[in-house]
């Protein structure tokens, strides 16, 4: 046995021999990049060996990322109550050992700021973290750890100029708030006009607040004094609203994320080279104010990726109150609330949206019926100006009042469009939806005289030369016109039609989409909105006829190519439910020699998706997992016709990758005979 250790040591001490072979400069490489992974690695790599430690100590790039956690566990608060302070003073070495080793090259920092077992606060106006915690003979009692002694924000104000990126982690708002106000002074607070003349780097903001906003009044201000970070003996009051963070001047900033905090106010300053801004509420914080999202849009033209997951409000906010109360509070900051938009809030989703239609679009224009505004009753004085991101890219909206954020967006070089309508059931929200997304469309075809906020000529060129049109359509809850069994948020027959019109007219525009995925919508209206109709019956049309011209001189052909919804889909996703079971569309080609005589057996146990239990309208044998009969013929009927849809759109783009997930409609087929022919000519 110790002959074969000494044989395992001698390969191990070999191989890193072999190691050792490379060039320092391709060895720092190497480490750089392991370092992108975990960022610790410049610790573990200088223990392996002489060699390792010297390279990688001599390596700048290796040391870019620096992870700072000062959480503290139960079992580490009862055995010693200078735990805070032990793992304060750990976080300083740490920190100064990494930037002394990066020499002059930007640091990202992220800081870990909170308990590993929390509970809720009971007062969130102060800096701590309260933590439920077993005591000998005791029940669970509540203990408090005080963050406000912390030495370690003061050292890295020291580093400000080298920090790119601040990752920041706590329990509650108010922890970040006085982090931040310890890095990043007021210019009241600063000690000299030197310091207060630097321009920080740093390009990447996150906030990350482990409550979930259970504690959160919503629609109440509250401004309290709130303890400030300072150094260990003193302590420093500053007044500041519960929530509501203030940050610094950062004219270079490029990212900025909030994660179950409240919107501040934004100056624009701050957001002018904004490139990417993420905004998740949870569904218990109050709702954010539509004047006040528009107002950062609107001075954010940079942006090219917009996440927004909240409640929005439409509510009366006056010009003079819009501004947050945190504004009023801290005079001495250098923060300016964005002004929101003059027009009265309610006037926000009455904008009138005039479609610009080519020639081979007006014969599927939609009737007088679906116009476009989205009140009647609206005027064009209370028309609002279009705010323009002409690079955004990616749009994810998980909002309520989801029309009367859309239809005041003019994006012209979108390609992902994500939208979770909240309030999806509301009357009439299909047709609404359907003059929305259109006005959408449209506006992204109309021709751009100037993209602003472009670096160079190049920039500008290439921005003006992409090409528009939507290619990633995700939709959730989002109503589609009525279809049997489903309603669709409609409340006539006139609005089903015309919302019906829109809604297909939408579908033929998307002529570059390559992906939709829809998740808790009407599957059978998506499939009838989206499967091609085709010329052809059982009389015997020839569908491979040649074209002809009509009177127009526009070719059959032709018309019928432009009558192709989704004429470039790639892939379409529906989930019907939370749960997401992917079914494959190669599953259609078992179905397919199935119902052309082969016997193939349908096992009940994975069957859970119309690919794998086809029906036909002639087909009314049908059993269920639950082991009940066909007495239902509503619910055959349902199934029959959702199966039916799904096969055809199938049959008619088969180039189509198609992933359903209906689990909640698992049915095993019994004697069923599908007439495929049918199905095919619908």
């Amino acid at each position: 046995m110790r002959a074969v250790a000494d044989a395992s040591d001698a390969i191990v001490h070999h191989d890193v021999d072999r190691i050792s072979l490379l060039p320092p400069e391709l060895l720092g490489e190497i480490f750089t990049y392991t370092s992108s992974f975990d960022p610790d690695a410049p610790l573990r790599v200088g223990e392996v060996s002489t060699l390792f430690r010297r390279t990688v100590r001599t390596t700048p790039q290796a040391w870019t990322r620096l992870l700072l956690s000062l959480s503290v566990s139960p079992s580490d608060l009862l055995q010693d109550a200078n735990s805070v302070e032990d793992a304060d003073g750990r976080a300083i070495r740490k920190a100064e050992l990494w930037f002394a080793m990066s020499k002059v090259t930007l640091v990202d920092v992220s800081i870990e700021l909170s308990s590993s077992a929390q509970g809720p606060s009971k007062n969130g106006s102060r800096n701590h973290t309260h933590i439920l915690i077993p005591m000998r003979g005791q029940n669970l009692q509540d203990v408090q750890i005080d963050f406000s002694e912390l030495i370690l924000p003061h050292v890295l104000r020291s580093f400000t100029q080298r920090i790119r990126a601040l990752d920041l982690l706590t329990t509650t708002e108010n922890e970040a708030q006085a982090f931040l106000s310890a890095m990043y002074p007021s210019p009241a607070n600063l000690l000299s006009h030197v310091e207060g003349d630097q321009v920080y780097p740093l390009q990447s903001l996150a906030f990350h607040a482990s409550s979930d906003g259970s504690g959160h009044v919503p629609n109440r201000r509250r401004t309290d004094q709130v303890r400030a970070i300072t150094r260990r003996g003193t302590c420093s009051n500053i007044n500041t609203t519960t929530g509501a963070l203030v940050l610094p001047s950062i004219p270079c900033l490029r990212h900025l994320s909030f994660y179950n905090h409240l919107l501040p106010p934004l100056s624009p300053e701050n957001v002018k080279n904004l490139r990417v801004l993420q905004l998740h509420y949870p569904l218990r914080f109050s709702p954010i104010s539509i004047t006040t999202l528009l107002g950062v849009l609107n001075e954010a033209r940079s942006l090219e990726r917009v996440e927004i997951e909240a409640r929005v409000t439409l509510e009366n906010v006056s010009p003079s109150n819009s501004t947050s109360p945190s504004s009023n509070s801290a005079s001495g900051s250098h923060n300016i609330a964005v002004s929101p938009p003059t027009t009265h809030p309610s006037n926000l989703a009455t904008v009138a949206l005039v479609p610009l239609l080519s020639p081979s679009d007006s014969n599927h224009a939609p009737s007088a019926s679906s116009s476009l505004s989205l009140d009647s009753h609206s005027t064009s004085n209370d028309q609002l100006p279009l705010i323009s991101l002409p690079r955004l890219t990616y749009l994810h909206l998980r909002i309520n009042n989801l029309p009367s954020v859309l239809s005041q967006l003019l994006l012209p070089s979108l390609h992902t469009l994500s939208i979770d309508d909240l309030d999806g059931k509301r009357s009439g929200a299909a047709k609404q939806m359907a003059e929305v997304l259109r006005g959408l469309l449209v506006r992204m075809e109309m021709p751009v005289d100037d993209v602003e906020n472009v670096d160079t000529p190049v920039e500008k060129k290439k921005q003006l030369d992409v090409q528009k049109g939507l290619e990633v359509l995700d939709m959730c809850s989002v109503a589609l016109p009525a279809s049997q069994g489903h309603h669709g948020g409609l409340i006539s027959a006139t609005d089903a039609q015309a919302a019906h019109a829109v809604w297909a007219w939408c579908f033929r525009r998307m002529r570059v989409l390559k992906e939709m995925r829809v998740k808790k919508m009407d599957a059978d209206s998506l499939f009838e909105l989206i499967t091609p109709r085709l010329r052809t019956s059982r009389s015997g049309v020839d569908v491979g006829a040649a074209a002809t011209t009509n009177s127009h001189g526009l070719e059959n052909g032709q018309n019928e190519k432009d009558d192709i919804p989704l004429p470039a889909l790639q892939k379409l996703v529906v989930v019907e439910q939370d749960a997401y079971h992917p079914k494959s569309s190669a599953a259609l080609h078992r179905m397919n020699a199935w119902g052309h005589g082969d016997n193939h057996e349908f096992s009940s146990a994975v069957s859970s998706s119309p690919f794998d239990a086809p029906h036909s309208p002639a087909s009314s044998n049908l059993n269920y997992m639950d082991g009940s009969s066909s007495a239902s013929q509503d619910r055959n009927m349902d199934l029959q016709a959702q199966g039916s849809a799904l096969i055809r759109f199938q049959m008619r783009r088969p180039e189509v990758e198609v992933i359903y997930d209906a689990s909640s409609r698992q049915v095993v087929s019994s004697s069923v005979g599908v007439d495929f022919l049918d199905l095919y000519a619908g």
